[in-house]
């Protein structure tokens, strides 16, 4: 499993995450709030047991699962390149 997998399957099968997602994709992609809304949820989803198991499923970090979240529909606020950089961002900030 990679990394994009475990975001996948965190948004697929984690109750608050998929409705969180859910609330953001119906905003549209041009909702001016939408970029804080998913760096929101990317910080709520830090430090989470979920988060835990999903990186250690998929033999990766949980910084990089938070990257990979960033970049996946419907979260996505940015290439892999500007995921990566706001996930180091996010835990640098922690």
């Amino acid at each position: 499993m990679s990394a994009k997998q475990a975001a996948e399957a965190l948004i697929q099968h984690d109750p608050h995450i998929s409705a969180r997602a859910q609330e953001i994709q119906d905003r549209g992609n041009y909702c001016p709030a939408r970029r804080e809304a998913v760096m929101d949820l990317l910080r709520e989803t830090m430090g989470t047991w979920t988060l835990t198991l999903a990186a250690q499923a998929a033999n990766t970090t949980e910084q990089n699962v938070i990257a990979a979240l960033a970049c996946n529909e419907p979260l996505r606020i940015g290439t892999a390149v500007v995921a990566r950089g706001i996930a180091a961002e996010l835990y640098e900030q922690s």
